[in-house]
């Protein structure tokens, strides 16, 4: 817990209590940060957490959390400002349009620079911006129906990465290796239309690189580098480290610096054989779901967006690499990739940081361990019969 600073009495909020937001309730919880938690899904390990008072509500998704935030600044200290904290892209596109109901009841670090932000949540703008700032970007297409896959095989070589244009569609990333394929894929996902088609970069998961950044108006006013090394399903990070790259950093200094935006970014690119880096994209109005490996290495970056909110100077910090973070909730084949990476010395030997796991807080690790026992056995029962 921080004891050099006299914390104004300001409580967080994190809307959302996956492995993520737990990460970021703990993260300033262990502060002296109030920290209140809104999660529609009692099921969550998270819910456990004894670091934050826990709000279950029916919904957080469109209207229902904006109702569920409302309702809870009725209830709960009417007369401050809590820090708004949210988990993933919906939420974020959900609050910049009804920030105005929600303007003079929470504190958000990117309030001012919202429709910046509502714009980037959309993949046909990362082109826009890359180009603006001389950034790499792969050719792409936007493909809005299916017939489109025959159509691009003139125009784009395959294989192709296939992205949703829109976030938290149906699938997040897939890899088609011909026009067949591609075909498939549209009409599997038509309610994920129009699908960006872009070339693919050549390389393995390791060779993709990111920067989380603390940003104000633009600026940077923190940074953490670091590097994917498993990503199960495509897209989805599930190992990752600490890892220095100073022109990934030069990088994506430069592609917000065409913005005026403010609050936690981060950029994710892909390093090909000559040693370029290509944006593959960013995220913008939240932290990533790997930010523990930051917040372990040394780079709180929920603890400096609540200093900033506040008006508490911004901590001063210094990466480490001691942690190697491995998501075994959503990929249980990570841990042990990154025990034989490590014995055969391709990953370098850290600590591990895994899910739910935090020494004073065992409640969650508990629920998540039992609840992965009984899928465990329910998957045997169904195989055997």
């Amino acid at each position: 817990m921080n004891n050099t600073l006299q914390l104004p009495p300001i409580p967080a909020v994190v809307v959302g209590l996956c492995s993520h937001g737990l990460a970021i309730a703990r993260a300033l919880a262990l502060q002296g940060v109030e920290v209140h938690a809104i999660e529609a899904r009692p099921e969550l390990p998270g819910v456990r957490t004894s670091l934050a008072k826990v709000h279950l509500v029916p919904e957080i998704r469109a209207r229902g959390l904006i109702d569920a935030l409302l309702h809870f600044r009725k209830q709960h200290s009417p007369n401050l400002k809590p820090v708004l904290f949210l988990t993933n892209d919906n939420m974020v596109a959900d609050i910049a349009a009804a920030w105005e109901e929600l303007g003079d009841s929470f504190r958000l670090s990117w309030s001012a620079s919202r429709s910046e932000v509502n714009a980037l949540l959309s993949k046909t703008e990362h082109e826009r911006l890359s180009g603006m700032t001389n950034c790499l970007y792969p050719i792409n297409y936007s493909l809005a129906r299916i017939g489109a896959a025959n159509e691009l095989a003139e125009s784009l070589p395959f294989p192709v990465i296939a992205k949703p244009a829109k976030p938290l569609s149906s699938f997040k990333t897939a890899m088609a290796n011909d026009s067949r394929e591609l075909e498939t894929l549209l009409r599997s996902h038509q309610d994920a239309l129009p699908i960006l088609a872009q070339k693919f970069i050549p390389g393995g998961d390791e060779r993709i690189h990111f920067c989380a950044v603390y940003l104000r108006d633009g600026e940077i006013l923190a940074r953490f580098d670091g590097r994917k090394l498993r990503s199960r399903p495509m897209g989805h990070t599930t190992v990752a480290e600490p890892c220095d790259a100073d022109d990934v950093y030069e990088t994506t200094s430069r592609f917000f610096s065409a913005t005026s935006i403010s609050g936690p970014a981060s950029l994710e690119l892909k390093r090909d054989k000559d040693d370029s880096l290509w944006v593959i994209e960013p995220t913008v109005g939240r932290t990533d779901f790997w930010v523990q490996v930051c917040i372990s290495n040394g780079v709180n970056l929920p603890w400096i967006e609540y200093c900033d909110q506040v008006g508490l100077p911004i901590p001063q910090t210094a990466p480490k690499k001691q942690y190697v973070w491995v998501n075994t909730e959503r990929d249980p084949k990570a841990l042990l990739f990154t025990t034989a990476g490590m014995a055969r010395g391709s990953i370098a030997r850290r600590r591990l940081i895994l899910p739910y796991f935090q020494a004073g807080d065992f409640r969650p690790a508990t629920k998540a361990t039992a609840a992965k026992i009984r899928r465990n056995i329910s998957s045997r029962i169904r195989r055997d019969h």
